[in-house]
């Protein structure tokens, strides 16, 4: 009998050890990403449940809220496998979108009912044991300021580093199950006591039924198109969840500060030694000079690391803060955020880590809350400048979590050391895999197929539709892009990104300013006087940086020495700024300059590149020739001899460049737009006329209200893009072969609108018309801000002084906003550049209304 053949046997299979390193590889890099897309969703998370507690609210710890999402979150944190902390980090994420929408709609609630109770105050009181007010300030954000904090926190877990698409049903859930919590909780509290409130916030609960009942107001409109959820609460449950937004001054103790720690407890008696004090000194006086606050100054230059002023209590507030400008003054003065700020930078030690991690983390929720809640009154944050804090709060959280997870995996050996994982590359025994790891390995998530993802939506434009399916973009986070800020300010591990915000700290050189007129001499020329028609004037102003000190001869003789003449800013002699003895007309604004008075306006913008120049000051030609040409209108315009304003233009040029060439010599270009208002005689009455000229890329509009459109614009003039024709050093440009002029007949109640370039960058000409118009109904309703415009006259003046602030805000907001569509963007990309978001700039408004004489 044949015997059988032996099977074959297939020979043992030896692993490749290049392809464990690339799965352990693999498996590491999904797992920081996963560490990272939930510790920065946890920190947004627990920033939110920080604002919410500090409002007195109590959150229960039902599946519903955010609480009992945080808590899981925290204790799956220093977990190894990380499959079900993506699980909880998506719970979380839900319930955390749905609380935000429903705050959001309760903080919007208060304001309209400040804007309803015109010219009344109530102040309202109460007891927060959670969080105490920063030593700058008592008092918590306002409803617009919180409605900021909230929609800014909604935006970063909407973006694309941290969701993908989102699953409105789950949402609406979420929103369900708090509101009936809400309504159970509201008839249970009132259920024996005959729906009886507290007086001083009854008027507020009848304000909110209104609102409800009725389905033409804003919030309804909102709202319910939006969470048909609302329809659900009636109109008192609402009031209760809206009512701890209304403006209360918070009477806190001391006992319940931020931070129990002996490093934030700093000493308001310390000796800095004499050189610190010398080295504090010049700091502030170089922030002075670039008119920022001292803490700004030693940001941008990071000559020590944040931490180090800290310790020495010296200031590294940004200009909001309400002790920016003393600590600026002041130079060695303790900074009283210091202990705030000593919890952000410093690196707490841990006992006993699964303890102290969420204690830790609310210190740092309380901190960061702190400083949002420090504006300085009259200081209003963009929304800009908000979600940058709100996006830093959340890297700050993700550093805490990888030294926390760091702390855990030295305790529980959990994680393999350097020198492992070096010497595992030569030895293939040590490159066994755990099971959980092998199911770590990266994979991508679906995407639904069969609808379209979310388009890239323009700042400007509202959202209102709804994706279904969420998906959380782990392969967007990168380990590398967890901060854009070079590691050599911040040596310590942590970096304290929450303090400081990218393309702002140059920006904030002076807050804005207002006004009706420019100063003139006392007595103004006669002809000009007793013109039959006039302006009814505004202006608004917002510079970029601070502007350079005028040299002499222009102010006085140097403070220090005649080597250096730009020494007089501070120990002038006379600080009123002249040239042959007459008073410089106009103001400055940065390196513009504007002129207001009753027959004429004008704006100059002045190049800023001039300021990297020795000799270059722009503000200083820009604000020249506005003189220089104010005299010839001046001098030469009268009833029977019309302007000539391309000649006056000409004749000012060139008394500019006399005056900047003797005795020093003065670099400087500008481009210019000018208006006269003159007058004809039609048929026996007179008829308004404004003379126009322009050069370059400032822009005159001209604005008839009761036709609500434009009837007359000037055009910008280039040689190339973001090179506008202009005048002065090394140009060849000059008002006699370059500048446009016009004649625009006018009629009363006409708007004259001159702009500069920070404006025309900014708004499209539709978005100025409507800003404008708006304004003025505002002015005239008498439903205007008071904090916009305080003053209002008998006569009803001050009306442009509203509607050029109102421009300015409007296009200080686009300008700030990186994600923001803007005419500057649509050229640039015209033209081949990758440009987004608006351009920061000097922004000058100046606004007439022409008016018949009353006499």
């Amino acid at each position: 009998m044949q015997k059988p053949k032996p099977a074959h046997q297939t020979p043992a299979m030896h692993p490749d050890p290049s392809q464990y390193r690339d799965l352990l590889q693999q498996a590491n890099e999904r797992r920081d990403r996963i560490i990272a897309l939930s510790s920065k969703i946890y920190g947004v998370a627990k920033f939110v449940f920080i604002i919410l507690m500090a409002y007195g609210v109590e959150l229960d710890n039902t599946p519903s809220g955010i609480k009992f999402h945080i808590e899981r979150a925290e204790d799956q944190m220093a977990q190894e496998c990380t499959t079900q902390l993506l699980q909880i980090i998506e719970d979380l994420f839900y319930a955390l979108y749905a609380r935000l929408n429903v705050e959001i709609s309760n903080a919007q609630l208060p304001g309209s009912f400040q804007l309803d109770i015109y010219g009344k105050t109530t102040t309202l009181t109460r007891q927060s044991s959670f969080l105490a007010a920063s030593a700058a300030g008592q008092y918590l954000p306002g409803p617009d300021h919180i409605n900021m904090i909230f929609q800014a926190c909604k935006r970063l877990l909407m973006s694309e580093d941290l969701c993908g698409i989102l699953d409105q049903e789950i949402i609406c859930m979420h929103q369900a199950t708090y509101v009936q919590h809400a309504v159970e909780a509201y008839v249970a509290n009132n259920k024996n006591r005959g729906h009886c409130h507290p007086a001083d916030v009854s008027e507020y609960r009848r304000h909110v039924e209104m609102v409800v009942l009725d389905s033409n107001s804003p919030f309804v409109r909102q709202w319910v198109g939006l969470n048909p959820i609302f329809k659900h609460s009636p109109g008192m449950v609402l009031a209760t969840l809206s009512e701890k937004y209304l403006r209360r001054e918070n009477s806190v103790s001391s006992s319940s500060t931020t931070s129990s720690s002996s490093s934030a407890t700093l000493s308001k008696h310390r000796l800095l030694p004499e050189r610190r004090r010398t080295e504090a000194n010049r700091e502030a006086a170089y922030a002075m000079l670039n008119g920022i606050s001292v803490g700004e100054h030693r940001r941008i230059e990071g000559k020590r690391a944040l931490r180090q002023y800290v310790r020495d209590q010296l200031c590294i507030c940004f200009g909001y803060c309400s002790c920016a400008r003393k600590c600026t003054l002041k130079s060695t003065r303790a900074c009283p955020c210091s202990a705030r700020m000593s919890v952000i930078c410093d690196q707490q030690p841990a006992m006993n880590p699964r303890e102290n991690f969420s204690n830790r983390c609310a210190q740092l929720g309380c901190a960061l809350f702190a400083g949002l809640c420090s504006v300085k009154k009259g200081m209003e944050m963009s929304f800009f400048e908000v979600y940058m804090e709100v996006k830093a709060v959340s890297e700050v959280f993700h550093q805490e979590v990888m030294a926390y997870r760091e702390i855990m995996g030295k305790m529980l050996g959990l994680f393999l050391s350097k020198a492992q994982l070096r010497s595992s590359s030569n030895n293939p025994s040590l490159l066994f895999i755990p099971i959980n790891i092998i199911n770590n390995i990266p994979f991508s998530f679906p995407r639904c197929t069969d609808r379209p993802l979310p388009p890239t939506r323009p700042r400007r434009e509202k959202i209102t539709s709804s994706y279904a399916g969420m998906v959380l973009n782990l392969l967007a986070l990168k380990r590398s892009s967890s901060s854009s800020i070079p590691s050599s300010i911040f040596p310590s591990r942590r970096q304290t990104t929450c303090l400081f915000r990218r393309g702002l700290v140059n920006y904030r050189a002076t807050a804005p300013t207002y006004g009706v007129a420019t100063p003139l001499p006392e007595t103004l020329p006669p002809p000009l006087a007793n013109f039959p028609f006039h302006f009814e004037t505004g202006y608004a102003l917002c510079p970029k940086r601070a502007s350079r000190p005028f040299p002499p001869p222009f102010v006085s003789k140097p403070s220090t020495s005649f080597s250096d003449p730009l020494t007089t800013h501070f120990r002038s002699q006379d600080k009123r700024p002249s040239v042959n003895g007459d008073l410089i007309r106009g103001l400055t604004n940065g390196d513009d300059a504007i002129l207001v008075a009753e027959n004429y306006l004008a704006v100059n913008d002045g190049v800023g590149a001039w300021a990297t120049k020795p000799q270059g000051h722009a503000a200083l030609w820009s604000r020249l020739i506005l003189h220089f040409w104010a005299l010839e209108v001046e001098r030469n315009v009268n009833e029977d001899s019309p302007p000539d304003p391309v000649a006056h233009l000409q004749r000012a040029y060139e008394q500019t460049v006399e005056a900047t060439s003797f005795p020093n010599e003065w670099l400087g270009t500008t481009t210019s737009t000018t208006a006269v208002l003159h007058h004809r005689i039609n048929s026996g009455s007179p008829v308004p006329i404004l003379y126009v000229t322009t050069l370059g890329d400032c822009q005159l509009l001209v604005i008839r209200p009761s036709e609500q459109r434009v009837i007359f614009k000037t055009e910008g003039q280039w040689h190339w893009f973001d090179c506008p024709m202009q005048l002065g050093t090394n140009s060849i440009d000059t008002p006699r072969e370059t500048a446009l002029s016009a004649e625009v007949e006018l009629q009363e109640k006409d708007l004259v609108l001159a702009v500069s370039d920070g404006v025309v960058d900014n708004l499209w000409e539709h978005e100025v018309l409507k800003v404008v118009l708006d304004s003025l109904d505002e002015w005239d309703s008498g439903k205007s801000d008071d904090d916009m415009f305080v003053g209002r006259s008998s006569d009803g003046g001050g009306g442009m002084v509203y509607a050029a602030r109102k421009l300015l805000q409007a296009a200080k907001v686009i300008a700030q906003d990186p994600f923001a569509e803007s005419p500057y963007m649509e050229k640039a990309i015209e033209e081949g550049l990758a440009i987004e978001g608006g351009k920061m700039d000097d922004i000058s408004v100046v606004i007439g209304r022409c008016m018949k004489r009353n006499n």
